[in-house]
């Protein structure tokens, strides 16, 4: 008998590839504002 974890899931993968790229999403926002910090911090005088 072969194992029900082993089978395909179109389900799952097609949520699962949801979840990456929602995740993918919020990382490049994540990265994006903080190069923008960053460079905004570059900008201040430093005392």
């Amino acid at each position: 008998m072969r194992s029900p974890w082993a089978q395909k899931n179109p389900f799952l993968s097609a949520w699962l590839s949801a979840a990456n790229t929602t995740t993918g999403v919020a990382r490049g926002y994540a990265s994006a504002e903080m190069h923008r910090q960053m460079a905004a911090a570059a900008l201040l005088p430093s005392n």
